[in-house]
């Protein structure tokens, strides 16, 4: 993935995450911290200083600041609630199209519902281990999700790929607030995934990463090619076991958090 992020005279979203962590991580200045925040605040989910609004991040390595990417004669446009296809090279419509704009034959919408489980962030149990300072200054985030990401043909179908999304970010508090910080992070990963065209996945992934703040694992699922709604092979995301993240800094402080299974049904 990482191959792909950056290219003459391009700029990936990859690119400005990364740079932006690795910024705002080294902040020691209140000022410069609070502006970087405001010079991303189109970037950020609300209430978040670490998670972007698009989270496609499949895509990241290939999309620009605008979350737009041209293949062939189409631009596509990955939003915070959907996915956008321009079916030409109109710059302009593709900034200005919303997902609650009407289709024509130039625009397709394919809207994302937040509210179904393989769209949702979540995490039913947080907790610390280790000796705690300050009231708690190290907190672990994961995101998981299915992810699915569509392309028209020439034929009227559409090709598309779910795949399944995991990342951990590791943040400590300090005098301006949560900040992404390097460390040893682990992440262990026990799921199922069944998409709603009954094809379905288990997997147990454990994974380390030191030196680092980030950890992410994707993994694809199924792909083909549909003529129909591409939301129906959208899928459910489960917890099979507890998935714990955790990463561990300065005096042996830790901090963890623990997914379990079925957290919809707490």
């Amino acid at each position: 993935m990482k191959g792909y992020k950056s290219e003459v005279g391009f700029l990936s979203l990859f690119t400005i995450q990364e740079n932006y962590y690795e910024c705002i991580e080294y902040a020691t200045d209140e000022t410069v911290y609070n502006n970087l925040i405001l010079e991303h605040s189109d970037l950020l989910a609300k209430g978040s200083i670490s998670q972007f609004k698009v989270f496609n991040k499949i895509v990241y390595p290939v999309i620009n600041r605008d979350g737009i990417v041209q293949i062939g004669k189409s631009l596509y446009k990955f939003a915070e609630d959907g996915q956008i296809i321009i079916n030409n090279s109109n710059v302009k419509l593709a900034l200005s199209t919303t997902v609650t704009d009407k289709e024509d034959d130039n625009i397709k919408i394919l809207k994302y519902n937040l509210q179904q489980p393989s769209k949702s962030v979540y995490c039913s149990n947080y907790h610390k281990v280790g000796p705690i300072y300050n009231g708690g200054d190290r907190r672990a985030t994961i995101y998981s999700y299915v992810i699915v990401t569509i392309w028209p043909e020439t034929n009227g179908t559409y090709t598309y790929q779910s795949d399944v999304w995991n990342e951990g970010i590791a943040e400590k508090k300090g005098i301006f607030g949560w900040k992404t910080y390097s460390t040893n992070n682990s992440l262990s990963l026990n799921y199922s995934v069944s998409l709603y065209n009954g094809i379905s996945k288990i997997t147990i992934y454990p994974l380390t990463n030191t030196g680092n703040y980030h950890i992410y694992y994707r993994d694809t699922v199924d792909t083909g090619t549909v003529t129909e709604d591409i939301g129906v092979y959208q899928g459910i995301f489960n917890w099979i076991n507890c998935n714990i993240y955790t990463h561990q800094g300065m005096a042996g402080i830790t901090a963890e958090i623990c997914c379990e299974s079925d957290p919809y049904g707490k």
